[in-house]
């Protein structure tokens, strides 16, 4: 369950990494992603991201699809790649409640990306 719904997250995503050029796929990493999208919204980053001649490009390719992508829920990002990551290992076991919280934070997640797009 954790990676079809992600799955949806990561296809979206590298749509727009591709779209400036990230073509090498030891680069289309999520990290990576989420990285260089809240180094746009924020400034700052909790995972690596990629050079600045890539970042300078990733605020031209946003605006092109999203009517306002500092809208976007960024930072719900880091729990949704936690949590999918996790759930990968053995041993973690998820109960319905977090399974539940995992699904709300993509849904969130997904709702504002479609509604920002142009």
């Amino acid at each position: 369950m954790y990676t079809s719904v992600w799955g949806t997250i990561e296809y979206e995503l590298k749509q727009i990494f591709t779209a400036i050029g990230i073509t090498d796929i030891k680069l289309l990493m999520l990290g990576k992603f989420q990285g260089a999208l809240e180094k746009f919204k924020t400034g700052t980053s909790v995972q690596s991201t990629y050079s600045s001649s890539v970042l300078s490009l990733l605020p031209t390719e946003l605006n092109n699809r999203f009517n306002n992508p500092t809208n976007l829920k960024i930072e719900l990002l880091n729990d949704i790649r936690e949590t999918r990551n996790a759930s990968g290992h053995s041993g973690q076991t998820k109960t319905k409640q977090e399974a539940i919280d995992y699904i709300d934070k993509v849904n969130d997640f997904l709702a504002k990306w479609i509604s920002e797009m142009k």
